[in-house]
């Protein structure tokens, strides 16, 4: 697991719902910025412009919009972020609370490509994996799974 790529993309959630120019300074001039097809602001944008118009069509529907890190796992020149959304619609009057998944793909030291999903298996899609990595802690009071004891083993059993 590459530590330097968690603390760039942790990094990345300090600044991203308050400083966006300190954000730009952690991705490439030419990053592929990708929201869904249903966000508000979708498709790909290109380059720091990109990503301002992307931060502007979500504050012109959202006010103080939040986005909370809740999980990251490293998967080679990506990470995968849990992220728990929170706004407050302009429009509507609704708050809104939601899951997203973030994948960020990282190459000297900056972000080149970040992708946001609503569906879980659409982000793990965006990893280029066979399979999908479990990223989920075990549950409380259950031992994690140890490879060395064979088939279906736990670890101290």
């Amino acid at each position: 697991m590459s530590q330097k790529n968690l603390s760039l993309v942790r990094r990345a959630y300090e600044l991203f719902d308050t400083d966006l120019e300190g954000l730009l300074a952690l991705v490439d001039t030419e990053i592929k910025w990708v929201s869904p097809h249903s966000a508000i602001e979708p498709g790909p944008r290109h380059g720091h412009r990109g990503v301002r118009e992307a931060f502007a069509a979500t504050a012109d529907a959202w006010e103080q919009p939040t986005h909370t890190p809740e999980s990251s796992v490293d998967v080679g020149d990506k990470v995968l972020a849990t992220i728990t959304f929170r706004g407050h619609g302009r429009g509507s009057g609704m708050d809104a609370e939601r899951t997203e998944f973030h994948v960020w793909t990282l190459k000297d030291d900056l972000v080149v490509e970040f992708d946001w999903f609503y569906d879980r298996d659409d982000a793990f899609g965006a990893l280029d994996l066979p399979a999908a990595p479990d990223v989920s802690p075990p549950p409380p009071g259950r031992a994690e799974r140890d490879p060395a004891a064979g088939p279906g083993g736990r670890a101290g059993a």
